[in-house]
């Protein structure tokens, strides 16, 4: 209604006033005007650096008032809420639970005679709890103890079963190492006899093969003392002086010195002559005693079969030792594990133990905290007294529950 009497109110625009408004004004086109040069701007001058505020200062904190009784009335009921009411009687711990506020409230001035009463049967309650708290804290000790000295004979007896197999396997190894080295003697003891049978064996060809040996000494000593030698004699001679290992100034001088009769080749003749000789004495002397050669030999060969009877008969005690002594470690072994098992089953128990050492010694804590609370509701007196600080000193008694 507002909108239309202001409406109502306006001035309507005449006929021509409306035409006017209709048609547009014409435009005159606007000379260009030359563009002014705009001066190059101006670096602006440094600003100096606005000086830091600094924050507002926080009014402090107000401490938060805290009332001891209310708090020690808190913390006897979360008590008997808690560790210290599960070990008390159902029946016990309601009475209990319903008397902490109506006896404890006042301070020992303003306490009545019933309220003193009943005070006393909350001190016996939470005593009788604290008790039996301190006692499952006790006895989990002695559990833990208990379970630590088994812990520590399992350790022991795993030891000594790591002693006795350590024992067993270097008793193996040594029974090993005897056989092995009992093994090659008896082994050294065949090759020998195989040796000597092959020697038996050929003892005729060695004694055919000894009286050639002998003969082409004799032609060698000939060669050396004849007047005259041919080439070929020299060659033979050579070989002969090697054969019986003639020194090597013997060897290179043999040649030039057969024939002479004085002087420095005279001298190696000789010494030709010599070890020629020597090596041809031996071997006559064998075959002047070969029935005793053979003799010897067969002797020998018993002397040598003997070895190797004794060798294997060692060879197989010692391998019997191996047999005995590896059994006795594969033996030993079980011993291990099974000490093992009940070293880890021992330990497991000790950490059960001292979990449950801790859960005990908890709730103890908690009991004592409880039963410190009590004491000081029970002492509390109406006087009043405040420390150096300004706090109220509420003290709780030492002689406590």
């Amino acid at each position: 209604m507002g909108a239309n009497k202001r409406n109502s109110g306006a001035k309507t625009p005449s006929p021509a006033s409306k035409k006017a408004l209709k048609t547009p004004a014409k435009k005159t086109p606007a000379k260009p005007t030359p563009a002014k040069k705009s001066p190059a701007p101006k670096s602006p001058a440094p600003k100096s650096p606005a000086p830091k505020q600094s924050p507002p200062k926080k009014s402090p904190a107000k401490a938060k008032v805290v009332d001891p009784v209310a708090e020690a009335v808190s913390t006897l009921q979360n008590g008997l809420k808690g560790n210290l009411g599960r070990a008390m009687p159902k029946n016990v711990l309601d009475m209990v639970s319903n008397l902490v506020v109506p006896s404890l409230s006042n301070p020992i001035e303003k306490r009545s005679d019933l309220e003193s009463k009943f005070a006393g049967v909350v001190g016996e309650a939470i005593s009788l709890a604290k008790a039996s708290l301190e006692l499952g804290a006790a006895q989990a000790k002695a559990a833990l103890d208990e379970a630590e000295g088994a812990a520590q004979a399992t350790a022991a007896a795993l030891e000594s079963a790591k002693a006795v197999v350590a024992g067993a396997d270097a008793a193996a190894k040594a029974a090993k190492a005897d056989s092995e080295a009992k093994s090659d003697a008896k082994d050294e003891a065949e090759d020998a006899l195989k040796e000597h049978v092959k020697a038996v064996a050929d003892l005729e060809k060695t004694k055919i093969k000894m009286a050639e040996d002998q003969q082409r000494l004799q032609e060698g000593l000939t060669i050396i003392r004849q007047p005259e030698s041919s080439a070929k004699d020299g060659k033979k001679i050579v070989g002969v002086l090697k054969w019986v290992d003639a020194s090597m100034s013997i060897q290179s001088g043999i040649t030039a010195a057969l024939g002479q009769t004085g002087g420095f080749e005279m001298m190696i003749l000789d010494e030709a002559a010599k070890v020629v000789t020597a090596k041809a004495v031996e071997v006559g002397a064998a075959l002047g005693n070969w029935d005793g050669h053979v003799a010897k030999m067969a002797a020998r060969t018993a002397e040598l079969k003997s070895k190797l009877e004794d060798a294997s008969a060692v060879l197989g005690a010692t391998k019997d030792a191996v047999a005995e002594k590896v059994a006795s470690h594969k033996a030993s072994l079980p011993a291990i594990k099974a000490a093992e098992k009940d070293h880890s089953a021992a330990t497991k128990v000790v950490g059960d133990k001292n979990k449950a050492l801790e859960t005990a010694e908890g709730t103890a804590e908690d009991g004592d905290a409880a039963a410190q609370a009590y004491m000081l509701l029970i002492s509390r007196t109406d006087v009043v007294s405040v420390d150096a600080d300004g706090d109220v000193d509420m003290t709780i008694p030492a002689d406590g529950l």
